[in-house]
């Protein structure tokens, strides 16, 4: 079968047409992240790329790992092509590129190992690998009309037909071409020192160019390149390496109907018996390589669902209803339960808050003016004005009993042209019995110049408390709203002209589309685009002109609120129900089997649940809040929060850390801490039953918290932050000889409630999962997981252990690993299964990367930290400190998404052997030391990295000397701090 039939039958297998254009298809993976699609592209390419990567490389196995780099450089570099036929051209250049790196690394690699080892013969280069390399170059160098045919029909074993309708050409053309193209090439090589005529060379081509791709790898290399384009480590560590390093050198903006720009050919490697003489064309990429310069990746925020937590901000005592950005987004506006609004900063590392005000009432929606010169903040009458420098009541806008929940607000519209002070200003607000829409003139907020209401039910009815959609078209021409009941006696939604209908408004309009109570609606700054969601998960995308839906999204949840970016590039949804959850996405569709940003595990089934989200201008920044307002029943235990997520950046080398501090901790302190919030430190205090929370920038001591009259031991928090699991011990009397054997109490406290439950006489605490209700322990010699919400017994480990060295929940919790003397045990305790490997030496840590698809394994001690493949199960990268000497590794922890590890190291050496301890940071893309911290006293005991990732923080044992607090800064910037007081996130919870 010749190729292009076996190409054209492996299309109709995947029930894709063969017809369907490159462009067509990448469109579907950008907006939808479509599996298949990319799949597609996959089968229609690999052909090419695979006998391309054979080619170079030789190697089965090395071409297999340089397939799946050329489509992840696809995946990743999608956005940046402009693409007015097909990739097959460009895809051709990248596999020259990625089997050249690659061959250059197995060299190299060759070169070391030979170095070391004793001569022995080597074998020249197979004569056919040299013809090959020499066609590639050649093809490089041909007109684009000649070269896309012969990469088309010849390595990519299209039909002529085929090729012709993707080129938009005729079938006798795209043969034409081909004829000359092999003339030409025939010709090129003959000057090479290769003899072939024009037939001999295209059937050689047709038949020995391309190669057939192995089903699996085809469909393995489309699932991992979609995960490799959302920043997630997937497939094969050597693919993603190589494709990283080649999108470093690749050029991909400038790309033109496929120009292969920055294409250089593979270097011909001369040997006895080939059929190519020597003195051919230089490889390029041999030279030096100019730098190149510094510029924005193409459309770098394609990752654009990949958000991460960077604030959460604490309100004791009250629960945060609304949120909103500045205009220039360094401010964020809030209000909460107790009326109370605060502008925060965020541009420093800590928040801080530049004044509070109190306006009365329970519901304290916010919203900034226009001009960005006032603040209106809700109460139960109306509207407070405020001034946004000082956070002064400057006027009211008064409707008795109006109690409103959303505020929309109108620019201010020119009375006269070039006169600023004749102006008119204009907001709506309301609950869910209807609105009212309020406008005065500049100056005179005391004279209202109008005012309108609508009612959307009775008096007497109840209508559902929290649905209030509202959303103000930001040119001024009208405003999304419930209308009055229909026909059928239920509330429609409405495009009301309650704005200037002169700039191009369509007039009152009916949205049709939601079945379920409208809850929620956000309308993009551009003006162009508007969102609605409702009761049942429906998410309706509106063209703001025209007022007709172009799109829409199922979410399966209540969602309370949304928000669109300025540019409408992203939205965002919360989803309320049993839990809250948080979904971000590109365009206007969501990715296939998008999963929520974050997820609030608290119950948010109450009639009066409520939520908030707003973008920063610029679109890189979310914020948000979630409520139920039965929480507000939890006298002295309340403590709401906002949450802002920040678009998560590439994950890049790391930058040299920077020392702040080394401070020493009062005598009898512990060495055990978690880190609580970006800002925030929870340690044992050196009074037995205490804990103190301390500052990450100074080391200052904020608070204290007294818990009892015991001594604390093991501490460890979750993954989510919500749930702190410690040991207690009993106090020992001294007068007891010799001491009795002592077990502990286990406690794991709701960091949001700070109510806590214990497991009694335990051994041990090794680990509690994300969500907290999962606390593994050990008893009367046994592993036992626990819930600790109900301090009942789920599950008692099916195994026998010798001795526990290091244990760590998966992200999902769904997985415990356990590093029992030189054996790991992965239990999936859920479905009853375990498993043992026989590691050959002990683990002293463990810990999972951020996706849990592999597993850190550090030693104690050993030569390097082996990262293992949890899918297959094999040791698929070795890292080492570059000193050739053991380490002994107590913990572990990812950072930049899982590209850093960093590892402390405490081994010991004799006194008279002058090695600092130190404190590793690896790069895992490459497997090399990206920085070493060398400590001049104490062993590094614990460390942790701030959930922002800007702040390492290690405390080091210095025996009787005591403990010290070390921080480093990870990011590169220096700590700023901006005017103001400090946020609530410095108060401790209750």
């Amino acid at each position: 079968m010749s190729n292009a039939a076996l190409v054209q039958v492996l299309d109709r297998r995947a029930g894709v047409p063969v017809t369907d254009p490159d462009s067509s298809l990448l469109t579907r993976f950008l907006t939808e992240r479509d599996e298949e699609a990319f799949a597609t592209l996959v089968r229609h390419h690999g052909p090419l790329v695979y006998g391309t990567c054979q080619r170079v490389l030789g190697n089965r196995a090395e071409a297999d790992d340089a397939f799946q780099a050329v489509f992840f450089v696809l995946a990743r570099r999608a956005p940046a092509l402009k693409l007015d036929r097909g990739i097959g051209p460009w895809l051709h250049g990248v596999a020259l590129r990625v089997a050249k790196k690659l061959r250059g690394q197995i060299v190299q690699r060759r070169l070391r190992e030979m170095s070391a080892a004793k001569p022995e013969r080597v074998d020249p280069a197979e004569p056919q690998h040299d013809f090959w390399a020499v066609i590639d170059e050649e093809l490089a160098r041909m007109p684009l009309p000649l070269r896309e045919a012969v990469l088309l029909c010849d390595l990519g074993g299209w039909s002529h037909a085929r090729a012709a309708e993707s080129l938009g050409l005729a079938k006798g053309t795209i043969t034409k071409r081909l004829a000359k193209a092999h003339e030409e090439l025939a010709a090129r090589l003959n000057r090479r020192g290769v003899t072939l005529g024009a037939g001999a060379l295209a059937a050689l081509i047709a038949t020995r160019a391309t190669a057939s791709v192995p089903a699996p790898l085809v469909s393995e290399t489309a699932r991992h390149a979609v995960a490799f384009s959302l920043g997630q480590v997937h497939g094969s560590v050597t693919a993603k390496t190589l494709a990283e390093s080649v999108m470093r050198s690749l050029k991909v903006g400038a790309l033109k109907r496929y120009a292969l720009a920055g294409l250089v050919a593979v270097a011909l490697a001369v040997a006895g018996g080939s059929l190519i003489r020597a003195g051919g064309s230089a490889d390029p990429d041999d030279k030096p390589a100019a730098r190149p310069k510094a510029a924005a990746p193409p459309d770098a925020v394609k990752a654009g669902t990949i958000w991460k937590e960077n604030f959460t901000v604490d309100y004791p005592g009250s629960l945060p209803v609304s949120v909103e950005f500045s205009a220039d987004g360094k401010i964020l506006l809030t209000g909460d339960t107790n009326g109370e609004v605060m502008p925060l900063i965020f541009t420093g590392d800590d928040p801080q808050w530049l004044w509070k005000a109190k306006v009365g009432g329970s519901h304290a929606a916010v919203a900034f003016s226009a001009g960005q010169q006032r603040v209106y903040a809700a109460f139960t009458d109306g509207i407070k004005v405020l001034n946004a420098k000082d956070g002064k009541i400057i006027e009211s806008i008064e409707q008795k009993g109006s109690s409103p929940l959303n505020i929309g607000v109108f620019p201010d519209v020119q009375i006269l042209n070039d006169v600023p002070r004749f102006s008119t200003s204009k907001i709506v607000f309301g609950n869910a019995h209807g609105y009212i829409i309020k406008t005065w003139a500049e100056g005179k907020l005391t004279d209202t110049v109008g005012t309108i209401e609508t009612t959307t039910a009775a008096k007497d009815a109840k209508p559902d408390p929290s649905a209030v959609p509202l959303a103000v078209d930001p040119k001024g021409r009208s405003a999304i709203m419930t209308g009055p009941r229909d026909a059928k006696g239920k509330n429609v939604l409405w495009a009301y002209v309650c704005g200037d209908q002169s700039k191009g408004s369509p007039g009152n309009r009916i949205l049709e589309g939601h079945a379920a109570p409208v809850v929620s609606a956000a309308w993009a700054k551009d003006g162009g685009t508007a969102v609605t969601g409702d009761a049942d998960g429906r998410v309706i995308v509106w063209d703001a002109k025209s007022m007709k839906e172009t799109g829409r999204v199922e979410l399966g949840g209540r969602v309370a609120a949304l928000a669109v970016s300025s540019d409408a590039k992203f939205t965002a949804a919360y989803v309320l129900g049993k839990q809250g959850e948080l979904f971000a996405w590109e365009g206007t569709k969501p990715l296939r089997g998008m999963k929520p940003i974050h997820t609030d595990l608290s119950d948010f089934r109450a009639a009066e649940s409520y939520a908030s989200l707003t973008f920063s201008p610029d679109g890189k920044r979310l914020a948000g809040c979630a409520i139920n307002k039965a929480w507000l029943n939890r006298l002295g235990e309340l403590s709401g929060k906002v949450r802002v997520w920040e678009l998560a950046a590439e994950p890049k080398a790391q930058l040299v850390p920077k020392h702040l501090y080394t401070k020493q901790l009062p005598k009898g302190s512990s060495a055990n801490f978690v880190v609580l919030y970006n800002n925030t430190l929870l340690m044992p205090a050196a009074k037995e039953g205490a804990i103190d929370l301390i500052r990450v920038t100074d080391g200052g001591i904020q608070s204290r918290l007294g818990l009892g009259n015991f001594s604390i031991g093991k501490m460890l928090l979750s993954a989510d932050q919500n749930w702190l699991a410690m040991e207690q011990y009993a106090p020992v009397d001294p007068k007891l000889a010799p001491p009795p054997a002592r077990t502990c109490d286990v406690s794991v406290r709701d960091m949001r409630t700070w109510k806590h439950q214990t497991i009694l006489s335990c051994e041990a605490l090794l680990n509690v999962a994300s969500g907290g209700k999962v606390v593994a322990v050990v008893r009367e010699k046994k592993i036992e997981l626990w819930d600790s919400v109900t301090s009942k017994l789920l599950k008692t480990a099916p195994f026998k252990h010798t001795r526990i060295d290091a244990t760590q929940f998966s992200p999902d919790g769904k997985l415990l690993a356990i590093s029992d003397r030189n054996e790991l045990v992965l239990w999936r305790w859920e479905d009853e299964k375990h498993e043992r490997i026989d590691l050959g030496r002990c683990v002293g840590a463990l810990t999972f990367s951020p996706d849990g698809k592999f597993l850190a394994e550090g030693p104690a001690p050993h030569e390097n930290i082996q990262i293992r493949d949890l899918d297959t199960r094999k040791v698929v990268q070795k890292l080492d400190n570059g000193t050739k000497r053991s380490m002994n590794v107590p913990q572990m922890v990812y950072t930049q998404s899982g590209r850093v590890l960093i590892g402390c190291d405490n081994i010991t050496f004799a006194k008279e052997i002058a090695v600092p301890h130190r404190i590793n940071l690896w790069d895992t893309t490459t497997g090399a030391i990206a920085h070493q911290l060398a400590l001049p006293a104490g062993l590094p005991s614990r460390i942790e990295v701030t959930p922002n990732g800007r702040h390492l923080v290690a405390t080091l044992d210095e025996g009787d000397s005591g403990i010290k607090l070390s921080v480093w800064r990870l990011d590169g910037e220096v700590p700023m701090r901006e005017p103001g007081a400090n946020g609530p996130a410095a108060t401790p919870p209750r």
